[in-house]
């Protein structure tokens, strides 16, 4: 083992130069089977490595390919083991996560011939935890319904054989009503009750997590750990712990993850289930009735009753606005009826908290009781909008899953544990180091309590839809900060402190200046290094000119179905196809999963009845699928190979600006003097545009196609910033119809077909290709592409993935036309 060193150790000082030489095609890693040289690889590693060894921040963007996870492992574990100070690794999605922690930790260990304790953290609610499972299996009558003790049974029966502990260890995850009676909680599953248990998962990890030298994580969890620390805790010399440091890979979700988990979120369902803990007047379980205290059930239906009205008024006070989402900009928006009720209930629990003598009993009712302290305070911050910073709104959703809607969400998500994105609401398996009074969450980034209060319901409908529920359904009460670079300023980029934040896609034109200034790290050392993969011989781009703009709907729509199966048919399957709007997806899906199934492509929808890691597998194994996805499908899904031959971005990616949060961005960069289509709008949709496009080539052997079907990339000035985000590669403006429509039908569609194409049965137009100028410092600033015209002979087509497109040129130049247009507003 090597001994921690001094700070000024000469090796410490000299870290970047040691690194540089082990990815070296000469060094450690070239001895590595299969390794290949990358000299973007060794210049990332080298500026991790300044940055550790100086102690500074770095904000990084390796394109895809980079092998940016080694890049900046390597560095983290050697200065570990160098200096005893503490790797956080945080991602967004839990594919990296594993990836990172079976796969890279332990190659990296092998590379220093070195042993590294790495430990991969959960959110404590994705633990079981014996203790409770026990406690619950003796008081299953007065707990459960009779139709969920087989569910009990299915999980002890489980908790005898798992290895890991946790609800990803389930081939069919528990009914979160049953799981929220047995998992991790704090207050009840702690080092005292359970941590010479070592079938509690999570107090072995939580030790764990004390003595690793790496510790992986994602964001979601990051920020919630830090609510969990009073003041004093987060003023010392680390993050998490004494003089740690943080990488953050997948950097670009950070900023959206921060805000969520700055603001307040308290759900009607979520309300109703942490009540129904202590009673359920339906089905007559609970720990009231555990106690057999009728005066105390008596007070908890008042209090759900009075809850069911306040939450009523809310949504009859804006019952006459249209959308999903509704801002309030008001205070007082109804009276707070829940003040009271909630304040009885909560001294009713403190009551009975001192008859009781049942340690664990005690333990899970003032759990209660701080859940309801909290509530209240949520509440009434929500109501008075007490955060001149913050936006409020309203979220409105229809009951779709019936009375499991008032149940717990799937732990370990915030309602999102369909995703694979891994966000974890729940604690961590981390030292807390203290809490606000009372027991109540403190804000990680101010001084006002239950910043971080979240009653969450679970997972919200696809991305895009804005319909309002007809009747039914529950509501949020939702509050953000509209901008988070001040909280994270001065959370993250603090002298003598490392923050290493690194992904593929984090620049809209020239430099990181965009990313840095929403992230609040404008004082960070920067770097980009490009992708080492052959973007001219690997992919090539189509960019349909007969395309109906979104805000035709009627010849839109044809359009998109007809390109889509135009697309489709010419990969045969292969396919992501990626909507902005969950309601277009339907849409499309009724048109075209009929067609794509006689064809033989079997088909595959987000919002089905499979999760989003399990479509991935799925699409995978059948080798010529088409995926339909919205929102999650654009970033963090990973498949390299021949499965994934053809991306189609059906629109480009601008925010519903009509949303809230979005809203009051733009409002705030208007009223400081800026232009928010330019300084936010533009820039956001570039970078999720990225995103999408980076689906595509995952490998050195990778190939296929990238189809556009939006024509404003070529009609709009604006569309130049997206095509110059592009990687270098042949881009072809198709001219003709896509295939199986007539003339009259194209025309119909698009307008009329030009003459020169309508006769040869071909493209007939030119395909546009271009070289983007070479990144260097300067402010962001749009980059037109330099355009090289390719003439294009035939139809449009690659038929295999390892099809390569034909590389011929003419000479000369050509851009594609501008219609000049105010952009002072969205696009339609």
């Amino acid at each position: 083992m090597i001994s921690p060193l001094d700070p000024q150790d000469p090796r410490e000082n000299d870290l970047p130069k040691r690194v540089a030489e082990i990815f070296s095609p000469r060094g450690l890693l070239g001895k590595a089977k299969h390794f290949e040289f990358r000299r973007q690889q060794q210049e990332m590693a080298e500026a991790v490595a300044g940055s550790l060894a100086h102690r500074t921040h770095l904000i990084a963007e390796a394109g895809t390919g980079v092998g940016k996870s080694l890049a900046y492992l390597i560095p983290a574990a050697l200065h570990a083991l160098e200096t005893g100070r503490k790797a956080i690794i945080c991602t967004h999605t839990i594919n990296l996560q594993e990836q990172l922690f079976l796969k890279d930790i332990p190659l990296v260990a092998k590379v220093l011939n070195q042993p590294l304790r790495a430990v991969l953290v959960k959110g404590r609610q994705n633990y079981l935890c014996p203790r409770r499972l026990a406690r619950a299996h003796e008081q299953v009558h007065d707990l459960f319904l009779s139709s969920d003790k087989a569910e009990l049974d299915r999980i002890v029966e489980w908790s005898a054989t798992t290895t890991d502990g946790t609800l990803s260890d389930f081939d069919l995850p528990p009914e979160p009503r049953v799981w929220a009676q047995v998992c991790s909680e704090p207050h009840l599953c702690t080092p005292r009750t359970c941590g010479h248990d070592p079938r509690c998962f999570y107090q072995q990890t939580r030790k764990a997590a004390e003595d690793a030298q790496i510790i992986v994580l994602n964001h979601s969890l990051f920020f919630t750990s830090l609510a969990t620390m009073n003041e004093e805790d987060r003023a010392e010399t680390g993050y998490l712990y004494p003089d740690d440091f943080v990488v953050f890979d997948e950097a670009h979700t950070l900023e959206a993850v921060a805000s969520k988990h700055l603001g307040i979120d308290i759900s009607s369902a979520g309300v109703r289930r942490m009540l129904y803990r202590l009673y359920h007047p339906r089905t007559r379980k609970g720990l009231f009735q555990l106690l057999r205290r009728g005066e105390s059930i008596r007070l908890l239906q008042e209090t759900v009753a009075a809850c069911d009205q306040f939450f009523a008024m809310v949504e009859a006070a804006v019952a006459n606005r249209q959308g999903r989402e509704v801002r309030v900009t008001i205070p007082g928006l109804v009276d707070d009826i829940c003040n009271v009720p909630l304040a009885r209930l909560h001294r009713a629990i403190h009551d009975i908290v001192l008859d009781v003598d049942d340690s664990y009993v005690k333990a899970e009712l003032q759990d209660s009781a701080r859940q309801v302290a909290s509530l209240r305070q949520a509440i009434g911050e929500f109501l008075s909008q007490a955060r001149a910073d913050h936006v409020y709104w309203i979220e409105r959703q229809p009951d779709r899953f019936g009375d499991s809607a008032w149940t717990a969400p799937a732990p370990g998500a915030d309602g999102s544990a369909a995703d694979d994105s891994g966000e974890e609401g729940a604690a961590p398996a981390m030292p807390a180091r203290g809490t606000g009074a009372g027991g109540v969450t403190s804000a990680a980034f101010g001084a006002q309590p239950v910043a971080n209060a979240t009653f969450s319901a679970g997972a919200r409908p696809g991305a895009g839809s804005s319909a309002a529920p007809a009747g039914g359904g529950h509501v949020s009460l939702i509050g953000a900060p509209v901008d988070v670079a001040p909280y994270l300023r001065r959370l993250l980029f603090k002298p003598e402190h490392t923050v290493i934040m690194a992904s593929a896609t984090l620049s809209v034109s020239r430099g990181l200046h965009y990313f840095q200034h929403r992230i609040g790290g404008e004082d960070a050392l920067t770097l980009q290094v490009d992708s080492p993969f052959d973007y001219a011989k690997q992919m090539k781009v189509f960019i349909p000119r007969m395309m109906p703009e979104p805000a035709d709907r009627d010849n839109y729509r044809r359009a998109l179905a007809a390109w889509i199966r135009h697309f489709v048919e010419m990969t045969q399957g292969k396919a992501f196809v990626l909507f902005t709007s969950y309601q277009m997806l339907q849409a499309m899906a009724v048109e075209l999963e009929p067609g794509f199934r006689q064809a033989g492509l079997p088909f595959l929808m987000q919002g089905g009845n499979l999760q989003r890691h399990r479509m991935v597998q799925r699409f995978k194994e059948l080798q010529n699928a088409v995926l339909f996805g919205t929102e999650s499908f654009w970033q963090g899904v990973d498949v390299p190979g021949e499965a994934l031959s053809n991306v189609i971005l059906t629109r480009l990616p601008f925010a519903v600006p009509d949303h809230p949060l979005t809203a009051a961005k733009m409002e705030r960069i208007e009223a400081n003097g800026g232009d928010s289509f330019r300084e936010y709008s533009l820039p956001e949709a570039i970078l999720k545009f990225r995103q999408g496009a980076g689906r595509l080539i995952r490998t050195g052997t990778d190939s296929g196609i990238l189809v556009i079907l939006d024509q404003r990339v070529l009609t709009k000035t604006y569309g130049k910033s997206f095509l110059a985000m592009l990687p270098e590669c042949p881009v072809e403006v198709v001219h003709s119809p896509p295939s199986g429509l007539s003339e009259k039908e194209a025309m119909l569609l698009g307008g009329a077909v030009p003459r020169a194409n309508a006769a040869g049965g071909g493209s007939g137009g030119p395909a546009y290709s271009y070289r983007r100028a070479s990144r260097g410092p300067g402010p962001d600033e749009e980059i037109s592409p330099f355009l090289r015209v390719e003439e294009s002979k035939a139809s449009p087509g690659l038929s295999h993935r390892d099809s390569r497109p034909n590389a011929a040129e003419a000479t000369g130049e050509a851009a594609p036309s501008e219609e000049e247009e105010d952009d002072q507003g969205l696009p339609p």
